[in-house]
């Protein structure tokens, strides 16, 4: 289910993207629709911000290819986004990596072929663990809630 608005008692699941631009990297907040900012701020505040340990990675993995940079040492800027308030990473067990792979049929809107990302599907299998809203302008993710198969908000402009 796309959602309009996010609640003060959402848990609220940034994607990678949104993750990076909450921090002030990458263009900073200016990326994110200004009404999402307060609850996302409230929402750290009362421990309810999470990232999937997936973001981490491809965050990593971005910032060695230099398509993403971020503030001094990467270790120590994940580590700093844990300091209160702050986000929760959420690790990757072996029940969520099975989760990943048996979430509901996610057709591409673009081609129609399975989406297999194995980010996406990660966050999206976090987020639904949750019973969370994921905050992504990912226009396939928003399609997949379209569909009723995640809450999720538009995080755009």
């Amino acid at each position: 289910m796309l959602t309009s608005r996010l609640a003060a008692t959402d848990l609220l699941v940034m994607d990678t993207h949104v993750w990076v631009w909450v921090s002030g990297e990458a263009g900073g907040t200016g990326q994110i629709r200004s009404d999402a900012l307060p609850t996302i701020e409230d929402a750290a505040r009362s421990r309810r911000l999470f990232v999937c340990a997936a973001s981490v990675w491809e965050i990593a993995l971005k910032a060695e290819r230099g398509t993403v940079l971020v503030s001094g040492d990467l270790r120590s800027w994940e580590r700093d986004q844990h300091q209160y308030p702050g986000v929760r990473i959420l690790s990757i067990d072996s029940r969520l990596a099975i989760d990943s792979t048996q979430l509901p049929r996610w057709l591409r809107k673009r081609d129609g072929r399975e989406h297999r990302d194995p980010n996406d599907r990660f966050i999206v299998a976090t987020t639904r663990r949750l019973n969370g809203v994921l905050l992504t302008c990912d226009e396939e993710i928003l399609e997949y809630a379209r569909q009723g198969h995640l809450r999720a908000y538009d995080a755009c402009p």
